[in-house]
């Protein structure tokens, strides 16, 4: 009977262990490309190229695309009459790049409100396309101590699709 209970005891911890190996790789996972679209924000607040050619160069001279799976791209949206534009797009092999309006997927589109609001990186709520991870690029010496002051100094969005099964691909391997 001891020896069930000191069984059942390791197998709880090592259960434990394991779930926060893979809480923290899926954070990892999330952090990453994030990390690449604040690199790209810090490079267009630079030069404020809001364009397709100065995100192509970026993201390929910084191999964003090969370093981040998952991501199928990363964008720029500008906001226009209420909603947001796809302005430009580098896709990740085989991924079509997005064009029009952001505002038609729900879940999408609170992620991006979300971000604004917040002034921070945001992952949109999941959707048959995937997830949307949001990072807002505010106009220079604007105040953004309100949300409504945060929409009025927003620049840009910066825009990273992702699908969860590729960005997640590999994990079984912690067990």
């Amino acid at each position: 009977f001891g020896l069930a209970r000191s069984i059942q005891r390791q197998a709880d911890l090592e259960l434990e262990q394991l779930g926060q190996r893979v809480a923290q790789a899926v954070q990892q996972r999330i952090e990453a490309p994030t990390e690449g679209l604040r690199g790209l924000r810090g490079m267009l607040e630079a030069t404020q190229a809001l364009a397709q050619e100065p995100l192509t160069r970026y993201v390929r001279s910084r191999e964003l695309l090969q370093r981040f799976p998952g991501v199928q791209g990363f964008g720029l949206a500008l906001p226009a009459a209420g909603s947001y534009v796809w302005t430009a797009f580098e896709p990740a092999v085989g991924v079509t790049a997005p064009q029009g309006s952001l505002g038609q997927e729900p879940a999408w589109r609170a992620g991006l409100d979300a971000a604004v609001a917040e002034g921070q990186a945001q992952l949109s709520a999941p959707t048959p396309a995937g997830w949307l991870l949001v990072l807002p690029l505010f106009h220079a010496q604007r105040p953004l101590q309100s949300a409504q002051q945060r929409v009025d100094a927003l620049q840009a969005l910066l825009l990273a699709p992702l699908r969860p099964r590729e960005l997640f691909q590999g994990l079984d391997a912690l067990a």
